[in-house]
């Protein structure tokens, strides 16, 4: 039990320096400052998902606190989490911000994608 818990002292650790060197693959704020971040074959070829708050950043933390992590042995297991969490969230309005671009349109005609050809299409180009 102890080894476990220096272990996930130090798996936790290096979480916090890639989180803090902003390293993540995807990050997401959720309401009560805190936030989820995904790491993809960061450690050891492994990928996790991390949940932590900002005021954690400024402190000794253990994982015994707010923070907590998940390990997958692929980065698709991963992301597909991910995903589910970030689904999760937004439908019990515990997420603020996400940095998906999904939703964003095209920047270079201020609208949606769309396949279409017309003149409100061809503007800036």
């Amino acid at each position: 039990m102890e080894m476990d818990d220096r272990l996930d002292q130090r798996t936790l650790a290096r979480l916090w320096e890639l989180e803090n060197s902003e390293q993540m693959d995807r990050r997401v704020e959720l309401t009560g400052q805190r936030f989820l971040s995904l790491f993809l074959e960061k450690l050891d070829g492994r990928s996790y998902i991390f949940r932590h708050s900002a005021e954690e950043q400024n402190e000794t933390v253990s994982v015994g606190e707010d923070s907590e992590f998940w390990m997958y042995d692929t980065a698709d297991a991963a992301e597909l989490e991910f995903r589910r969490m970030v689904a999760n969230a937004r439908r019990a309005g515990t997420l603020i911000e996400t940095d998906d671009t999904d939703d964003l349109g095209d920047p270079f005609t201020d609208g949606p994608l769309t396949n279409e050809v017309g003149a409100e299409n061809l503007r800036n180009t």
